[in-house]
């Protein structure tokens, strides 16, 4: 997954592709940059999203639709709608993406700026041991993600005589689909699209888990920022603690305030994405279901995952926004003065605006809405 950079902000990613790295602590170190794409990238970009359309999209719609009601296959037709189905999450993300691609600079460069901007210390540490936890959240997403990719494209190899990826399964203009040389190109295309799009889904959820861990890390910071302000304020060496409560309570002002409109701005952009991948996990689940268990194993994993990452990640960043609030509320402000009392009003009701995700700005996403899924497809 690559994305380019703002332009006119002055930070090192200028004018370079972006990708997720699985080192660092720091979110510049997890944002790791690339020269310029070279042309033959787009070229061999544009191969494989012909081949998985042509594949998972023109095919899967001729065989559910003209094929298995004239075969009178109907758990035929369920296993290859799951299978297309749910192979749709990525390719709408990476649409989504591609449309918005501008406003994801900005916001990239924007968060890069609020890292360059935190000062050395307490915070900018906190921050960066929350962001190794979601470090090591994306990497492991992704690693499933194209683990369960090779284990889908490896598996015929292990059964005895020919077999697809999913022998049920007809690419049109492939027939007969078992014999040389349609049987060894239609192996090799479903392979290669298979891993593209679960590469590509999982590089692409994976930025976003990394965006929005950053400001998960960020409100947990700010939570222990503003629960010892009082007591830095008496241990500091300043002779009016409110003095340093006012400075203090104004950092957090401005850090807290930046990371809820980036996280707006952030839910802006994927909210259709994550709306249409629900839909997708839905119908794929159902359709699995169908078209029994022994038969989509395979494919149960990569619906779910996805849809459970990005109901985790939304959780994490509601239950950040919590503890940010009960901070506020527990940060010994009754040992304020007015104007500092009014700031932790203020802080506390612009807590109060819970911060998370959602699909298409009408369901959140959290553990709720996922066991409502769950249950419903149940």
């Amino acid at each position: 997954m690559e994305l380019g950079c703002s332009r006119h902000l002055k930070l090192p990613c200028s004018l370079h592709p972006i990708g997720i790295s699985k080192h660092g602590n720091t979110l510049s170190e997890l944002l790791i940059y690339f020269p310029a794409i070279p042309k033959i990238t787009y070229a061999i970009l544009a191969v494989l999203l012909t081949v998985y359309y042509y594949i998972y999209l023109c095919s899967i719609t001729w065989f559910v639709f003209v094929r298995c009601p004239q075969t009178g296959d109907l758990a035929a037709a369920s296993i290859v709608f799951s299978l297309g189905v749910s192979s749709e999450i990525g390719a709408i993300k990476l649409f989504i993406m591609y449309v918005y691609r501008a406003k994801l600079r900005d916001i990239t460069g924007e968060y890069l700026q609020c890292e360059a901007d935190m000062a050395p210390g307490r915070l900018r540490a906190r921050v960066g041991r929350s962001l190794r936890t979601v470090r090591r959240r994306a990497f492991v997403y992704w690693l499933v993600l194209v683990v369960n990719a090779f284990a889908y494209d490896l598996m015929p190899a292990f059964l005895p005589g020919r077999h697809l990826s999913e022998d049920v399964f007809v690419i049109y203009g492939f027939e007969p689909m078992f014999e040389s040389p349609n049987f060894e190109i239609a192996s090799t295309l479903m392979g290669v699209s298979v891993v593209f799009i679960c590469y590509t889904a999982g590089s692409i959820s994976a930025f976003l888990i990394v965006i929005v861990g950053y400001s998960e890390a960020t409100m947990l910071a700010l939570s222990d920022e503003i629960s010892c302000v009082w007591d830095d304020a008496c241990a500091s060496e300043c002779q009016q603690p409110n003095d340093f409560i006012r400075a203090r309570l104004g950092k957090i002002v401005a850090i807290h305030t930046k990371q809820i409109r980036l996280i707006r701005e952030v839910e802006v952009v994927f909210r259709g994405a994550l709306a249409g991948g629900f839909a997708c996990v839905a119908f794929g689940l159902i359709a699995a279901l169908l078209g029994g268990l022994e038969n989509t194993f395979l494919q149960l994993p990569f619906c779910v995952i996805q849809i459970s990452v990005d109901c985790f990640v939304g959780q994490r960043l509601r239950d950040a926004n919590v503890a940010f609030e009960t901070a506020v509320y527990n940060c010994k402000w009754e040992y304020f003065d007015k104007s500092n009392m009014k700031t932790v009003l203020l802080i506390l009701q612009n807590s109060q605006k819970t911060m998370g995700l959602t699909a298409g700005g009408v369901a959140a996403l959290d553990f709720t809405s996922l066991m409502t899924i769950f249950k419903s497809v149940y």
